[in-house]
């Protein structure tokens, strides 16, 4: 699972750095960060399952939670930010907990 999310993250850098690599829209936020990194992306919630493996709902999160000293300075080459991130414990935030099921009689 490591490796999958450093090619999510890397993939995420790129987009974010380079405006001619084909990948689905990402978002910044705009909004002040308090205690996180200054990188961070709109997260918008999956509406199902199926939802919550389409690239901007997986990388998101794990774009989001990576430490500061991760990211600032901001990594000037993907192999910066591979190289910092080679250590770290990544997974996917989201994928034990997946989407609650509505209950039948709602």
């Amino acid at each position: 699972e490591h490796r999958r999310v450093v090619i999510d993250l890397v993939r995420c850098y790129r987009t974010l750095t380079d405006p001619s690599f084909p990948s689905p829209p990402l978002v910044r936020s705009v909004r002040p960060s308090r205690g996180k990194h200054d990188y961070q992306l709109v997260h918008r919630s999956a509406v199902n399952n199926v939802a919550l493996n389409f690239f901007c709902a997986r990388v998101t999160r794990s774009w989001n939670s990576l430490p500061v000293h991760i990211m600032c300075p901001f990594p000037s080459s993907v192999s910066q930010l591979k190289d910092r991130i080679d250590n770290l414990d990544l997974e996917y935030p989201h994928v034990a907990h997946g989407i609650p099921q509505r209950n039948a009689s709602s």
